[in-house]
């Protein structure tokens, strides 16, 4: 049975994919990490999927520290993909290979297929940090005393990368995300390296995929590859431009009284007016690739930096939105959605909160605290927040 969202889109696709059913998947996107050690959502995680007609499920798995544990827990994720599929076989689901290098990398045994796959003797030990980071120390601690940012340009990370690609394309999983691109690109002239480790993990899932076909993206816009082609099969960058309503006094938000915000493209860090084209590795062109834009989380909650880091009232993009009432949730998202679509000239997609880690208030405390937003209906999931039925309306509508 069709959603009523879907009526009428094309989800068809197999060793590449028309810019038609690009578009339809972009326009179905749903940003919902419910795939992690804490299983105590993933019924309501599913349910929430089929409720709204989701087709895209960006950020369903999202290890930014990865380390030996993980060899027992993304297999176990198998099952929860394999339930999705036998639902709705055309959802894909994206998971994340971030920016980042931890030392428990070190806790995991190349595989012999790894070196096999970049022509190298099979050798017996594990992964190395140290190798992947910087020669010259550059960003080596951004993520603390532990993590660091890797370099592309170097074989350990190209090695890992394309190990974890493959594990998770072997898991069923149909995309990848693959973080701040440019930032461990600093190096990459031409993006000669990022080329040559698509092109392998686009090989893998040419053989391996469920539909010999995997969707890579990351925080980019426009780069083109050694090969002549785009690096990215679409791109996806945080919703910036988010400015405070002229009038507006700072106050806790509460029902009759949100804390409005509204976007433009205006903000010379957005992606709105840098995001080219070129020739796709699916074998069409454009004057410019189609994308997305999601709510970031990346601060929390800083209300001394409410004109800096954290423009949406003191807090990143998710935590602000999760903090808003109900009733306004309802008005922005439809707002965002269509706003989008204006701004973009329609090849920008917004895509749908629906679980994130976010900076969360509770009023009857008044103190602010990390945790998650939840879209999830209330009646599956007592710490839902209702919106899932706000976004099933608006793809509906959308869709007569």
């Amino acid at each position: 049975m069709v959603h009523p969202a879907n009526k009428g889109l094309n989800f068809t696709f197999d060793g590449s994919v028309s810019r038609e059913v690009l578009c339809n998947y972009l326009s179905r996107m749903l940003n919902h990490t419910f795939l992690s050690e804490d299983r105590s959502h993933l019924e309501a995680d599913i349910q929430l999927i089929k409720n709204v007609g989701a087709k895209y499920i960006g950020r369903a798995c999202t290890p930014w520290i990865m380390s030996g544990a993980d060899l027992e827990y993304i297999p176990r994720y198998k099952d929860a993909i394999d339930e999705i599929h036998a639902y709705d076989s055309e959802i894909v689901l994206e998971a994340c290979i971030f920016e980042t290098a931890f030392d428990g990398i070190e806790e995991i045994p190349i595989p012999a297929w790894v070196f096999e796959a970049f022509n190298l003797p099979v050798e017996k030990h594990n992964f190395n940090k140290a190798a992947m980071l910087f020669p010259d120390g550059w960003k080596d601690k951004l993520w603390g005393e532990h993590g660091g940012v890797p370099d592309t340009t170097q074989l350990e990370t190209q090695m890992w990368f394309y190990y974890r690609a493959c594990l998770f394309i072997d898991m069923g999983f149909e995309a990848i995300h693959m973080g701040q691109v440019m930032l461990m690109g600093y190096r990459d002239t031409d993006y000669a390296a990022s080329t040559k480790l698509y092109n392998m993990i686009r090989s893998y899932a040419k053989k391996h995929a469920r539909r010999h076909f995997v969707f890579l993206n990351a925080h980019a816009y426009t780069i083109v590859g050694t090969d002549g082609k785009l690096l990215q099969d679409f791109h996806l960058y945080p919703l910036w431009g988010g400015y405070v309503p002229e009038g507006e006094i700072d106050h806790v938000p509460m029902e009759g009284n949100p804390q409005r915000m509204l976007f433009d493209d205006s903000d010379p860090n957005g992606i709105y007016h840098k995001n080219a084209g070129g020739m796709t590795h699916s074998g069409w062109y454009c004057d410019s690739l189609p994308y997305a834009v999601e709510m970031d989380n990346y601060c929390g909650h800083h209300p001394d930096r409410v004109n800096t880091a954290c423009k949406w009232w003191g807090y990143d993009q998710i935590s602000w939105f999760a903090n808003q009432p109900h009733a306004y949730k309802k008005e922005w998202l439809s707002y965002a959605w269509y706003r989008l679509r204006d701004l973009s000239g329609g090849i920008g997609y917004f895509e749908m909160p629906a679980n994130r880690t976010a900076a969360i208030y509770d009023p009857s405390t008044g103190k602010i605290t990390q945790g998650f937003f939840h879209a999830n209906s209330r009646e599956y999931d007592p710490t839902g927040t209702d919106t899932e039925q706000l976004i099933a309306q608006i793809w509906i509508d959308s869709a007569q």
